[in-house]
């Protein structure tokens, strides 16, 4: 019982660590996009 415990709080991590790597690149995505369009609107100005 203790090692199935042990499985399923290795997995939680696991998956807490994937949710994390997914969040930080969605950030970084929506930053990239954010100034990229910020370049476009001041050139055009």
């Amino acid at each position: 019982m203790s090692k199935q415990r042990w499985v399923t709080a290795e997995e939680a991590y696991e998956r807490k660590l994937r949710n994390k790597k997914i969040f930080i690149a969605s950030y970084l995505l929506f930053t990239v996009i954010l100034i990229s369009s910020l370049t476009i609107l001041l050139g055009s100005l």
